[in-house]
């Protein structure tokens, strides 16, 4: 009977384990052309209500953090939520990608919903005496949804862009308590 067991747990080990699908225990990741590059192993819930921007944000990190006083040298996600009011579904409004060894941040914020059911955002980078120049993100989500009190996240989220050659892939599922930090206006 044991050895079936540990047959069976290694056979869905395996399967568990493809380059792009979360492990076993594995709670998120960020690949790039489909390599993993981080892990993601814990989420935080950031209340901003006192600041008029919701609860529904989050910061996603390598490591767990003390309440309180998160270390960003291994926060490697950022995603503040919004809801698509033609279809009255949640969508990543904001996305930014940190602390990727060997790849720039990426910050994109203000998405826009279009026809075609994915996300789009075009923002100036440069000015030239032609005009600006742009970049151009396009966002393709596969899930993201959230419970009421955004203490649990379940988010799949791919990035393409005019700027960069490569495909960055965040995927995370899992609790996300509050980060304990209070937000205020200064």
């Amino acid at each position: 009977m044991k050895k079936a067991f540990w047959g069976i747990l290694t056979i869905i080990m395996l399967l568990g384990c493809s380059k792009e699908e979360l492990g076993l225990f594995e709670k998120g990741f960020i690949s790039v052309n489909g390599e993993k590059v981080v892990k993601i192993n814990c989420g935080y819930e950031l209340n901003m209500d006192s600041i008029g921007m919701g609860k529904a944000n989050w910061q996603l990190f390598d490591q767990s953090q003390k309440k309180g006083e998160p270390d960003y040298g291994h926060l490697h996600a950022r995603l503040s939520g919004s809801t698509d009011s033609k279809t009255n579904k949640p969508f990543p409004f904001s996305v930014f990608i940190s602390n990727i060894p060997g790849y720039p941040n990426i910050y994109i914020d203000g998405l826009s919903p279009t026809e075609n059911g994915n996300y789009f955002l075009r923002v100036p980078i440069e000015a030239h005496p032609d005009g600006p120049v742009y970049a151009e993100y396009y966002v393709t989500v596969n899930t993201f949804s959230y419970n009421t009190s955004c203490t649990r996240l379940k988010a799949d989220i791919l990035i393409k862009s005019d700027r960069f050659d490569y495909e960055v892939r965040l995927v995370y599922s899992g609790n996300t308590p509050n980060d304990g930090v209070e937000y205020m206006m200064e």
